[in-house]
């Protein structure tokens, strides 16, 4: 009876973690449609709650990749209750991002977590530190090559543009932020 309550109640957990990963990550996914006055805010919001229900049960690819090799699987399939303090912290972290207005990833806030109850259960023998290790190499050499990308692509531009315009589109004078069409410069 105590293993099925503990099922159940990670199980919950993790559907309210599911839950704090939709409206944390809602602003993200529906800025632009919402921006650039594709979508209504209700009908963005709503295929975005829609699609995003629908993705956890069509593909878990994702997830287990970024899962692999990070916590003994053993370790976890014996101690349900490190799923569901990490899910916990993870939920949290989540919300604390939220209030404040931080920008943060869920993914990475559940890594955390059950990297952490793992630790705090097992020890470090409950971490397979060459996995982490190497997600955290892969975010970091990820995110070194993006800068280098973007600032080559900023200097290319800056030397096609020089004023900062392209001469065939303006921005708007109505202070909505439209692109309109034009012969000048931003200015």
């Amino acid at each position: 009876m105590h293993s099925d309550l503990l099922l159940v109640l990670v199980v919950g957990t993790a559907l309210a973690f599911d839950f704090t990963n939709g409206f944390h990550d809602t602003a993200n996914v529906v800025a632009t449609s919402i921006s650039t006055r594709a979508l209504p805010p209700r009908v963005a919001i709503g295929m975005a709650s829609l699609l995003n229900f629908a993705g956890a049960f069509i593909s878990l690819a994702v997830a287990a990749t970024v899962a692999k090799g990070i916590v003994d699987p053993s370790v976890v399939a014996l101690q349900p209750a490190i799923v569901f303090s990490g899910l916990i912290g993870a939920i949290s972290w989540n919300v604390v991002t939220w209030y404040y207005g931080l920008p943060s990833s869920s993914s990475h806030a559940l890594i955390g977590g059950v990297v952490g109850a793992a630790f705090a259960a097992n020890g470090s023998s409950g971490v397979m530190g060459d996995g982490l290790v190497g997600k955290i190499e892969s975010a970091t050499h990820g995110t070194a090559q993006v800068t280098l990308i973007t600032d080559a692509s900023s200097a290319v531009s800056a030397q096609i543009m020089p004023d900062g315009s392209s001469g065939i589109l303006r921005w708007g004078g109505s202070g909505r932020g439209r692109w309109a069409p034009g012969s000048g410069s931003a200015r």
